[in-house]
């Protein structure tokens, strides 16, 4: 114990040596300037639909501080309510992320960039989004390998399973996947037409190049079977095998060592302070994202329907039916959101943070597995709506009693 109180009391001394010889040699340093609540934006919607979510900056320096926002490379489908705003010291603003217009771009996978920046600091949020047509017959997921670590000239492999969702029987689908940038530059792509019947797991590996720069990319598989397109993708990072370099001038060593300790520690009270409830904040705007995802779709299907109704026991069906499907759907999600929470509680009860932002990340990256949400709780059709209610009236029921709802 008295080692540990010693060990405790020279580190805080080193530490005040090297804030002492850091302010003698240096001016005052910046405060901690601000962060954005995202890392990456990724949405899932249907052709022909609309979607708002939100991004969050926060302002951790000690003054007001004037912000500018922009989307790159999607302003034909994509925008913001603000592109110039203020926040107050230790404030946070929402930028509201609007889609629309999704009729003038065909199903298919976008990249961009929401780019927030302030007093010369610039936090990028890489966007994808992911247009699929309103009926999927056919649909992807794929596991990437290695999913980190991934350097220039590396080999990546790709296992894609192939989904026959509506049982067509043996068909020839097209699949098309591609590696790309947010700068808009296609790294690697190809295509192929595959047999499927039921399912089928095709495996892809590539070479990514040599020279290729340093920074997020996008994996992405889109999967076509005459009106029906379905996507799926992936971001990774390409980082230097060897980390990065520091050139130590000479009469400073002991300085910028002294420093390095300062920064440690801290990083460390930083994080025993605010990381966990920052990315708790960030688990849970995961999980809002998706209800309100949902409840948008599932309210623009509801209203499709109702358009092609005729009858008021039809209509009321529908309204019943969906509200159940939106009932079935949120408790999926939930149970989805609470075992993520049961898992990142207990990380935290061992003290893992690291573990804890690596898996918040990687969830963030991939969302919430909608294709299981299609196979569990299906949306009625216009078909089904006519089918069941026209049953009940040959089998003598008083479907008046849904005029009621």
């Amino acid at each position: 114990m008295k080692r540990k109180i010693l060990f405790v009391i020279a580190i805080v001394a080193v530490a005040l040596a090297a804030f002492l010889a850091y302010q003698s040699l240096f001016k005052a340093g910046r405060a901690i300037g601000f962060q954005v609540d995202t890392v990456v934006l990724k949405i899932a919607v249907r052709e022909n639909s609309t979607l708002d979510t939100y991004v969050r900056v926060s302002n951790f320096d000690t003054h007001l501080r004037v912000f500018e926002a922009e989307i790159t490379d999607l302003e034909g489908f994509v925008s913001i309510d603000k592109s110039s705003f203020e926040v107050e010291p230790g404030e946070t603003e929402k930028i509201k992320v609007i889609l629309s217009n999704l009729e003038s771009s065909p199903p298919g996978i976008y990249l961009g960039k929401l780019v927030v920046s302030s007093e010369g600091e610039r936090y990028i949020v890489p966007i994808i989004i992911e247009i699929e047509s309103e009926d999927i017959l056919f649909d992807t997921n794929f596991d990437l390998f290695p999913a980190d670590n991934i350097f220039s000239g590396s080999k990546i492999s790709s296992e894609i399973k192939i989904f026959d969702l509506s049982n067509i029987g043996t068909a020839n689908v097209e699949l098309r996947y591609f590696v790309k940038d947010f700068n808009g530059k296609t790294i690697i792509e190809g295509s192929e037409s595959p047999v499927v019947k039921n399912q089928v797991l095709i495996t892809k590996s590539f070479d990514l190049p040599s020279d290729l720069a340093l920074g997020d990319y996008v994996f992405g598989v889109v999967l076509t079977y005459k009106n029906s397109v379905g996507t799926s993708s992936y971001l990774f990072s390409v980082i230097s095998p060897k980390g990065p370099a520091y050139i130590f001038n000479e009469g400073i060593y002991l300085i910028l060592f002294l420093i390095a300790i300062v920064v440690i520690f801290v990083i460390f009270v930083i994080y025993s302070i605010y990381s966990r409830d920052l990315l708790a904040i960030e688990l849970k705007n995961q999980y809002e994202q998706e209800l309100v995802k949902q409840e948008n779709w599932l309210v623009q299907k509801q209203k499709e329907n109702e358009e092609l109704l005729k009858t008021d026991e039809e209509l009321a069906l529908n309204r019943r039916m969906f509200s159940d499907v939106k009932k079935k759907r949120r408790s999926i999600i939930n149970k989805v959101h609470e075992k993520r929470v049961r898992q990142i509680n207990h990380l935290k009860k061992i003290n893992h943070l690291d573990e804890i932002k690596r898996q918040i990340s990687q969830w963030n990256r991939k969302g919430y597995d909608t294709a299981l949400l299609e196979s569990r709780v299906k949306v009625p059709s216009v078909k089904d709506i006519k089918r069941q209610v026209e049953k009940w009236k040959r089998q003598g029921y008083n479907t008046s009693v849904l005029e009621g709802n």
